[in-house]
């Protein structure tokens, strides 16, 4: 074997390790920052996330502390709760609404869509628009349809 191919060998079994090393250790990283961002969305996240960026002089102080970021985390979760019963209103409402402009097969995507996820909460994979989910737009792949002002479709 001659040395450039020794040269072209090695090159290429230390490109494909890195793609490896690189997809696994990117793969790990994102599974443990949803972990993360997934414990501060509940109040007990919340609350330790904040008394850790406060750092307390002491236990009395953090003894005082607690129960204001406590009510606060409750106060938080329920504005949440609110919210999401005010959006899935909104939202039942406008599939209402379009339900008569629409045919079966859209009425069906409109149904599905709005069925993925609640409007706040964490991401899911597979989620329109979010990384690794299907794209926006209609299932013929032209995209998202033109705004306002915008150009026709095809």
């Amino acid at each position: 074997m001659s040395a450039a191919t020794k040269s072209a060998l090695l090159l290429a079994v230390t490109l494909a390790l890195g793609l490896v090393l690189g997809a696994v250790g990117a793969g790990a990283l994102e599974r443990r920052r949803r972990e993360e961002v997934g414990g501060l969305r509940r109040p007990p996240g919340f609350a330790r996330h904040v008394l850790q960026e406060i750092v307390p002089r002491d236990s009395a102080q953090a003894a005082l502390l607690r129960p204001i970021v406590a009510r606060t985390a409750e106060r938080n979760q329920a504005i949440m709760r609110d919210a999401n019963a005010r959006l899935r209103s909104s939202i039942d409402s406008m599939r209402t609404e379009l339900a008569p402009l629409l045919d079966d097969a859209q009425r069906a995507r409109l149904a599905r869509m709005t069925r993925l996820a609640p409007p706040f909460g964490p991401p899911r994979p597979g989620m329109p628009g979010r990384r690794g989910g299907r794209p926006f737009g209609p299932p013929d792949g032209r995209g998202p349809p033109p705004g306002p002002g915008g150009p026709p479709p095809p």
